[in-house]
């Protein structure tokens, strides 16, 4: 058991006893008074002998140092405290990174932490100014993972202090989701918001994800613009000889003298001319990335309506179609007929790469945003093809030009949307597109 001291109205000591496995955010205003309760949170520490892990600013960090000093507590002890610089381990001097705090937690526990080792963490929250809502959703990602972290340990305590001089009213609320205790410097509570299976986000490796990929937005959105200016030149370079060649090959096949051979490879020809026609057409689509009119979309109704679209396509295979809806109701705001080429884009590709087995189409809601999920049972992407998935003339199809995923993700991008590739060779793929709800 731990106590945790404090003053209430500067004269009452409450001791609030709790078990290990707790998850506390602690929002201060007063500045000795936040010293006090680290400082009781490390001698306790000590007196248990915890691992004791203290994410905090230099300056608090050499104030509380000195005071346990002054205590009597000795160098070996404050050697003991497993200390990191808080604007390094938040990487203050960016936009706040989910992904690489992640990371920093885990250089900073790896080396001491075990799932025996009795453990506390003391970490103060910073980051800089930044976009409000971006803020809001990935400090309630961090706090979600330190809370998954606390739940799954029963040996580890955690409080997460923040400034309540900066802290965001808005982001109070989902806070508390996360924290099974409320601490400020005059009470000590139970959050009335807390949910013991946090269901503020639908799955943490999922929400990891689609972080990468926003940390990499502007360099997709770089690459994508590169793509649209070099498929507007091709399409026209490409579109005026095809043209021709057509129409000469027309001529031709409309003539008496041709004989039954030169008739077959003059169909040959055709057909690959047609072919090249497809990809001209698709250099024009990807040269014009601009959106129609948007509006409410059900979901339901947008994969009913590719389904049925696309049953054509698998005629001639053993290919069966599954769907999973979630929310019948659920609804995007876009093109429609953008979105079901996207959809259907998609799919096709998994198509493509199988003669038999099954596509399944699923929808899920993830708090913030909407997922749409094609999986496969194919023969998957082999990891060298897989980082580069959504680049032009990348593929895995023997006559494939890549354009298909690269509308995709045009498309996707457009709408302020994630796309997420996941393959094991011989067990299939799947594609995981996230789009933000209105």
């Amino acid at each position: 058991m731990t106590n945790i001291k404090k003053d209430i109205k500067g004269s009452t000591i409450e001791q609030v006893r709790l078990s290990n496995g707790r998850h506390i955010v602690y929002t201060y205003r007063d500045d000795q008074k936040y010293i006090e309760n680290v400082l009781d949170f490390i001698i306790e520490g000590f007196e248990k002998k915890n691992l004791i892990v203290y994410v905090d600013t230099p300056n608090y960090f050499e104030r509380v140092s000195h005071e346990l000093t002054e205590r009597g507590f000795t160098k070996s002890q404050l050697d003991s405290i497993v200390y990191a610089d808080s604007h390094h381990f938040y990487a203050s001097h960016e936009p706040f990174n989910v992904v690489q705090i992640g990371r920093n937690f885990g250089e900073l526990m790896g080396p001491y932490f075990t799932e025996t080792t009795e453990t506390r963490i003391w970490a103060s929250v910073v980051w800089i100014e930044q976009d409000q809502e971006a803020l809001k959703r990935r400090i309630c990602l961090n706090e979600h993972n330190y809370d998954c972290f606390v739940s799954e340990n029963s040996n580890v305590l955690a409080v997460c202090a923040y400034d309540e001089l900066i802290l965001p009213a808005s982001l109070m609320n989902v806070i508390l989701q996360t924290h099974e205790f409320h601490m400020t410097d005059t009470d000590f509570s139970r959050s009335h918001l807390y949910k013991k299976e946090p269901a503020l986000l639908f799955r943490i490796s999922e929400q990891i994800k689609l972080e990468e990929v926003k940390e990499n937005s502007i360099i997709q959105a770089e690459k994508l613009d590169m793509a649209s200016k070099l498929a507007a030149i091709t399409a026209h370079e490409i579109g005026n000889p095809l043209g021709v060649i057509k129409g000469f090959l027309q001529l031709i096949q409309e003539t008496n003298d041709v004989n039954s051979t030169i008739q077959l490879y003059l169909s040959t020809i055709n057909k690959q001319v047609e072919k090249l026609e497809q990809v001209a057409a698709e250099f024009l689509v990807l040269a014009n990335p601009q959106l129609g009119n948007k509006k409410e979309v059900k979901v339901f109704g947008l994969v009913e309506s590719m389904l049925e679209q696309m049953t054509l396509e698998t005629k001639s295979k053993k290919i069966q179609f599954k769907t999973k809806i979630e929310d019948p109701d659920a609804s995007l705001f876009g093109d429609p007929v953008k979105l079901k080429q996207m959809l259907i884009h998609l799919v096709k590709n998994s198509i493509e790469a199988m003669d038999e087995g099954v596509i399944t189409i699923e929808s899920k809601d993830l708090m913030n945003s909407i997922q749409i999920n094609v999986i496969d049972n194919g023969p998957g992407i082999p990891k060298n093809i897989l980082n580069q998935i959504g680049e032009p003339f990348v593929t895995t199809k023997e006559f494939g030009t890549g354009l298909g995923l690269l509308l995709s993700k045009q498309i996707i991008a457009g709408h302020d949307g994630n796309l997420i590739v996941e393959s094991e060779v011989g067990k299939g793929a799947t594609f995981k597109v996230s789009f933000p709800k209105r």
